[in-house]
């Protein structure tokens, strides 16, 4: 479960990072990109192209027309224009997700809509995002899951609780209890018998069966047999697993696609999810980036990454990030 958890976490890594210059409302779908100049967020176009001044302390990713940004200890969110549409308040927030966002008041966490109105009162020890209309909450030791009125959408509590994917949530009843799925109604579609499971993606999720990772349908049916050492989600069709020691990539029917040549060596995931056709991997102590056909497209150079989105990634350069698109140019250079 770590190297899944570790997915995760670096699967949403697309935070922070390096910018000067103008703040100018940028059409509504063109993405934007957190930078950083002398220590300051600020915000980027696409093209390199400072569109939003490096002004904050810390500046997360855009959802949904807003973005976080902190201004000394206290956040709020921006629009695209730069504006602060909802003042520094916070001690913590996270972005807008089906209308609402998750923040931190008094040390308890609730949800506001995106005037700033306040739906659901902080209350929760812990909150997840909204996702397929519900959202996963914490309070006295135990998960359920809400609506976006605040009430309880389903009735059972648990340990363990992750978001809704394809309709499915993975749950754990008890500490000492196995996963399973369950769907909107609360009821257990694959019942709880995993030591660990992954979540749903593009209809299937790995699962421990004994010691080895294999892949289930959203019935619970075996769609790729348990033969791998470890294994993350499916994305652009292909997941990656460990086989033998090393990390490749099987198709959705269990094939490989790329042979297993990946090693961990200081990184305990050393192959990312595809996105946008490429796919992160270490080689030689250093990142790159591969093809679905395992060609290495950006040479090994980089410290650390975040996987593509809207054509650039972000790259660490010692101390440095910065931004490249999909042949390995810099879009920004690396800065601190």
């Amino acid at each position: 479960m770590h190297v899944l958890r570790v997915v995760r976490l670096l699967v949403s890594i697309a935070l922070l990072s390096a910018l000067a210059c103008t703040g100018q409302s940028q059409p509504v779908d063109a993405p934007l990109f957190p930078v950083s100049v002398n220590g300051k967020v600020g915000y980027m176009n696409r093209s390199g192209q400072a569109v939003i001044p490096a002004q904050f302390d810390l500046g997360l990713h855009f959802s949904e027309g807003m973005a976080v940004v902190w201004i000394g200890n206290r956040c709020g969110f921006i629009d695209r224009s730069g504006k602060v549409a909802i003042p520094a308040r916070y001690s913590d927030a996270r972005a807008f997700s089906e209308g609402l966002a998750q923040v931190m008041s008094s040390d308890a966490w609730g949800y506001i809509d995106q005037t700033g109105r306040e739906v659901i009162p902080p209350r929760f020890a812990a909150a997840l995002a909204f996702s397929e209309g519900v959202a996963v909450v914490m309070r006295d030791g135990k998960r359920n899951y809400i609506d976006k009125a605040g009430a309880k959408a389903i009735d059972a509590d648990f340990t363990e609780a992750a978001d809704f994917m394809d309709g499915r949530a993975r749950v754990r009843l008890s500490d000492d209890g196995k996963q399973g799925y369950i769907d909107r109604s609360g009821r257990f579609v694959v019942p709880p018998k995993f030591e660990e499971a992954d979540d749903f993606s593009e209809d299937l999720a790995a699962v421990m069966i004994g010691k080895l990772w294999g892949f289930i349908d959203k019935s619970g049916n075996i769609a790729i047999a348990a033969k791998f050492g470890e294994a993350s989600k499916f994305s652009e069709g292909h997941a990656a697993v460990k086989l033998n020691g090393k990390w490749g990539y099987v198709d959705r029917s269990g094939r490989v696609k790329v042979a297993p040549q990946f090693h961990s060596g200081s990184f305990e995931l050393p192959a990312l999810p595809f996105s946008d056709g490429l796919a992160g991997v270490v080689i030689a102590g250093k990142w790159a980036f591969i093809d679905k056909a395992g060609k290495i497209v950006i040479p090994p150079k980089y410290d650390q990454i975040a996987p593509f989105a809207h054509g650039l990634a972000r790259v660490k350069v010692k101390a440095k990030w910065g931004y490249v698109d999909a042949v390995g140019r810099y879009v920004w250079v690396p800065s601190e």
